[in-house]
């Protein structure tokens, strides 16, 4: 069994007859099982019993794929690939493991591994997995896509998709929402969109269900002096911060239904007044929005 982060490998399926393969588990008998079971279809296999012994044998030979059991004496698998990745390595990396832990396979995934191989497996299994892993790496005549953006971490084929997206997107001054479950690094991509986007002022985060309604409303758009009790300063909002720049607005799905009459009229016009004001400022935004809720299916609803 095997957790893969890449869809089928489409025809023609990449050569292994020209790969370097190292294989580093601490277990002799599955050292030699994965040794001889990829003797006959790459060009050269070794094998190593600790995280340093790997180290050794990369600093003395060029691989191009390893597998890499995730409890080594040394060390873990995840933690080695972490440290490759960091230091610039671009060989494909499989992580094997005899626990099937979900936490680990994310962790994993993460960090870049073409795949996640659980033991015991088939020779078929392996043999899979290390294609998958193959077909990520430069083939001749095959254009390369390029790296995945610095804000996102991993390097499988569905990062890489959305980095390109995201590079298609950024320079449009288009308004966004990104959907996705807590955690899912949806203000990554927010932070990617704007870094990429040419825009030359800041970039102005605001949780939109942190504050109530009425700071909320002289957060975004600012007040005058004695706009209301308490003002004793007038006071720049979020939208005249973020001039030329990226406002971007987590869980905009907990915003109240009159500040979004008023953000609607922002988007339509690029105006903001701000509270206790008569006169209107210009604003030049690109507003980026974000929640867990998918707002379709509840407008739907």
């Amino acid at each position: 069994m095997s957790f893969c982060p890449v869809p089928a490998v489409p025809e023609p399926l990449p050569r292994l007859d020209a790969l370097a393969v190292l294989v580093v588990d601490d277990e002799p008998g599955m050292c030699n099982f994965l040794c001889r079971a990829l003797a006959r279809h790459v060009a050269r296999v070794e094998a190593a019993g600790s995280l340093e012994a790997a180290r050794a044998a990369r600093r003395a030979a060029h691989y191009d794929l390893l597998l890499v059991d995730q409890r080594l004496p040394d060390g873990s698998g995840v933690d080695w690939l972490a440290e490759l990745r960091a230091g610039g390595a671009h060989e494909q990396l499989i992580v094997i493991t005899a626990y099937a832990d979900l936490d680990t396979a994310i962790r994993a995934l993460r960090a870049g591994a073409a795949d996640f191989l659980l033991k015991p497996a088939r020779l078929d299994q392996v043999l899979e997995s290390v294609r998958r892993a193959a077909a990520l790496l430069p083939q001749p005549g095959r254009p390369q896509p390029p790296a995945p953006v610095a804000e996102l971490i991993g390097d499988s084929t569905a990062i890489r998709d959305l980095s390109a997206l995201i590079r298609r997107i950024a320079p449009h001054p288009s308004t966004l929402l990104i959907e996705g479950e807590s955690g899912t690094g949806k203000e990554c991509v927010a932070r990617a969109v704007h870094r990429l986007s040419g825009r030359s002022g800041p970039y102005v985060p605001l949780n939109c269900g942190a504050l109530p309604r009425e700071l909320l409303e002289s957060e975004l758009f600012g007040h005058v002096r004695g706009a209301f009790s308490g003002a004793l300063a007038g006071r720049e909002g979020l939208f005249a911060h973020a001039d030329g720049g990226t406002l971007f607005l987590d869980e905009i799905s907990e915003l109240p239904l009159g500040m979004q009459t008023a953000l609607l009229r922002v988007l339509e016009d690029r105006r903001v007044r701000p509270l206790g004001s008569e006169r209107e400022r210009v604003i030049d935004v690109r507003i980026i929005t974000a929640s867990n809720r998918d707002l379709a299916a509840e407008v739907a609803a």
